[in-house]
């Protein structure tokens, strides 16, 4: 069995076309197409179902890449590991991730990157931005809060953030029920707003004081007096370490919030993705609480 006839197999399991496939391994499509037939002639079953928008698999097709989708993954990184100690790491890593996340935990995997010569462009979004970013083939890495589904993707849990409720000492909320707080809040959606009042059994509001795509500006805020937040813990612990927010004492926890390092499979041939991907994972080993 040819193993580069299954890596094309893989590829085009996970992305759902052979064209994306052929492109991502950089063969050309006639070439990857003879791939699948090769295999499916070998298997004596056919592996896709062709369609106007690309393949789905069958059932056999789902059974392979089930069995060695993760085993060619692992020699191959453990390939790209040797790869790192002979080859020239130069080139770009494109990642992504929370600009607050990305500003107070990751800087020293900045510094480590750039020390090997790698480019390492950074974006800022929130979960919508990065996937659509993945689908485009835009980025290698990104830090978010939401496990992927894309089976093109690869991840793994690295940090789990504490979030609390807080406001400013100033701010007298002794009066006012918790549905009718000024909340200071990221969207409309009111995501963790709404988890909070269900769990202390409020009424839920009926819309926030302050709306901003920032939990920076969130916690300026709040420290200002504008209103009450919900952030991570990393976020404002100096803050109320300091005496610049206080906890809202208030019965009932929010969840921890899990962040995942994900990545994009096909991109792991590259030597500079796999040292930056290990090198995420070594700087944030053992924050998983």
């Amino acid at each position: 069995m040819n193993l580069h006839h299954l890596r094309t197999f893989i590829e085009v399991w996970r992305t759902g076309s052979i064209s994306r496939a052929s492109n991502n391994l950089s063969i050309t499509q006639p070439a990857a197409s003879s791939h699948i037939r090769a295999l499916e002639t070998e298997l004596g079953h056919v592996l896709f179902r062709r369609h106007a928008r690309g393949v789905d698999p069958t059932v056999v097709a789902n059974e392979l890449a089930n069995a060695i989708g993760g085993r060619l993954d692992g020699a191959e990184a453990a390939f790209e590991k040797l790869r790192l100690r002979s080859d020239e790491m130069g080139g770009v890593v494109h990642m992504a991730g929370p600009s607050e996340f990305m500003g107070v935990k990751m800087p020293a995997v900045a510094a480590a990157l750039t020390a090997q010569g790698i480019q390492l462009h950074v974006r800022f979004g929130g979960r919508d931005a990065i996937y659509r970013w993945f689908e485009e083939e835009a980025i290698e890495l990104a830090i978010t809060a939401s496990e992927p589904e894309d089976r093109a993707l690869g991840f793994e849990p690295v940090f789990e953030e504490q979030l609390l409720v807080v406001a400013a000492p100033s701010l007298d909320l002794s009066s006012v029920s918790q549905a009718n707080w000024p909340w200071l809040a990221y969207d409309e959606t009111l995501p963790m707003v709404r988890t909070y009042l269900a769990g202390v059994q409020a009424a839920m509001p009926t819309h926030p004081t302050l709306i901003a795509g920032s939990l920076t500006f969130l916690r300026d805020a709040a420290m200002a007096g504008a209103g009450v937040a919900i952030l991570p813990d990393y976020l404002c612990k100096t803050d109320l370490e300091e005496g610049r927010l206080v906890l809202v004492e208030q019965a009932g926890q929010l969840p921890a919030n899990r962040i995942f390092l994900v990545w994009r499979k096909a991109a792991l041939r590259l030597p500079r993705v796999v040292f930056a991907r290990d090198r995420c994972l070594q700087e944030l080993a053992g924050r998983v609480r």
